[in-house]
């Protein structure tokens, strides 16, 4: 009697707690499939992730490459030695810059200078690296400090003796400076700076160490590379837009 009367009291109302779980499961479900789902519209998603590559791309970086061409111009009793080197590096968190620089005599007409005192030199040759500290930095002018270090070699004729005798030597420069970098566009723009220049010589002992100016140009290859990537995410992002409106 007593199972009967468990039976008879509780089956009815656990059929009918799972009879009701059952309507609001399926009833649930039909509202939620009635529901739209919640996205961004189609222009909106586009617009959204074209936001978001640009954001990456412009983002600053701790290393970008650095690239110069330096025209280096060392006084002398009479005329000047005329250099031309360029330099390729890394520019790090924007205020330092490490470099290997490439200086050999300009044969370019208008800066050709290869007398110095009584030497007529037939080649000077010579690698450095560079550190360059960013005392002072903007959008638009930078003040740099400039040191050195290098080695190479040179080869001249001595026109004093009047016999074509030639000396030649291996020589290691050190160098300190200042430089003040000037960007009217964020591409490209120019420098100029004064220094002083040592320079021990293995074999001949001809003088070559003194004061020199430098000139040159710098390009921005970090903007060149911003500008040059955002130009092609944005013509992409227009044809994917097109493509989105058209279908």
């Amino acid at each position: 009697m007593k199972k009967n009367y468990f039976y008879s009291t509780f089956f009815p109302f656990t059929m009918n707690f799972r009879l009701f779980s059952l309507f609001v499961l399926l009833a649930a479900s039909t509202i939620q499939a009635q529901q739209p789902s919640v996205s961004l519209p189609k222009k909106d998603s586009l617009r959204l992730k074209f936001t978001l590559d640009s954001t990456q791309l412009y983002k600053n970086r701790t290393v970008i490459p650095y690239i110069a061409l330096d025209f280096r111009n060392a006084y002398t009793t009479e005329r000047f030695l005329s250099f031309l080197g360029p330099q390729i590096g890394v520019n790090i968190r924007d205020r330092h810059i490490f470099a290997l620089g490439f200086y050999f005599l300009n044969k370019i007409s208008i800066f050709q200078s290869d007398k110095y005192r009584n030497y007529s030199f037939e080649k000077i040759n010579y690698a450095t690296l560079i550190y360059l500290y960013k005392i002072y930095n903007s959008k638009s002018f930078d003040i740099l400090a400039p040191m050195e270090v290098g080695y190479g070699n040179y080869r001249a004729e001595d026109e004093s003796k009047g016999s074509g005798e030639f000396v030649a030597s291996s020589i290691f420069p050190v160098g300190l400076g200042i430089r003040f970098d000037f960007l009217p566009h964020k591409w490209i723009g120019f420098k100029i700076g004064v220094g002083y220049r040592y320079i021990y010589e293995v074999n001949s002992k001809i003088g070559l160490d003194g004061a020199y100016f430098t000139t040159g140009i710098k390009l921005d290859l970090r903007h060149i590379y911003q500008d040059y990537f955002f130009y092609r995410l944005k013509k992409k992002y227009k044809h994917n837009l097109r493509n989105r409106e058209n279908m």
